[in-house]
């Protein structure tokens, strides 16, 4: 799957992804323009303009389920908006969420220190 959505990035075509997103437990069908690949936190991710929502989503690559041509090139869009830019260093301050379900990519999309779980489901801090 990452091999032909990074050709698609690198060929400017829209492709047709089938995507589980973990927040919703579904899995949907989308349109989007590749804009850039990268690894983090032990995974990998997808920049991409997204035809469904008319903004720009990260995808974890490991939850795309399916890619898919359609013969279209990307929008003309700004591309490479969407890789992290925030870093840990040494005189960072600690900061503790609570996430509710909905939430759950920002723990996943973020390094953490340490998970907890409460009343409503688990929370990484």
């Amino acid at each position: 799957m990452l091999d032909a959505v990074r050709a698609a990035a690198a060929d400017h075509e829209r492709v047709r992804i089938q995507y589980y997103a973990a927040s919703s437990a579904e899995t949907t069908v989308r349109e989007v323009d590749p804009e850039e690949i990268f690894h983090a936190i032990g995974n990998w991710y997808v920049v991409a303009w997204d035809q469904l929502s008319g903004e720009e989503r990260l995808f974890r690559a490991d939850r795309i389920k399916r890619v898919e041509p359609t013969g279209s090139r990307s929008s003309s869009r700004a591309r490479g908006c969407g890789a992290p830019s925030l870093h840990a260093g040494q005189d960072e301050d600690e900061v503790r969420l609570l996430l509710g379900p909905d939430a759950r990519w920002v723990a996943e999309y973020y390094q953490t220190v340490e998970e907890t779980s409460a009343r409503t489901g688990p929370s990484r801090w």
